[in-house]
């Protein structure tokens, strides 16, 4: 409980850092927070020789962040809230680490 805790805590703190909501956590395995700031802002990357270009929403965000990052979170279908993405608190610690990093590469894709 104190591993999950600690990261809720870490994660929180960069999610508010770089613009998102977070969802106040009460225990658990999971940290819930939306990326409202970044919704209408266009994003444009290669993946798999592929360019893309989406303008963020609720619906196609972690698909976005996935492709981006390599880092999968689950949307608000997870959730049950509009809006609202899901993390995962029990990975390893290098995929913990790789989620954080992956928050703050994207951020910066963005602009945000």
């Amino acid at each position: 409980r104190s591993l999950l805790r600690k990261r809720s805590e870490i994660l929180s703190k960069v999610l508010k850092e770089y613009k998102w909501e977070v969802l106040p956590p009460s225990g658990g395995l999971f940290l819930v927070a939306a990326p409202k700031s970044y919704f209408g802002k266009e994003v444009s990357f290669e993946y798999r020789g592929v360019s893309k270009t989406y303008v963020l929403d609720s619906t196609n965000f972690y698909e976005v962040f996935f492709f981006s990052t390599g880092v999968l979170i689950n949307g608000s279908e997870w959730t049950g809230i509009p809006d609202y993405c899901r993390f995962v608190l029990s990975v390893s610690e290098e995929d913990f680490q790789k989620g954080v990093d992956a928050i703050k590469s994207f951020s910066k894709i963005i602009g945000n």
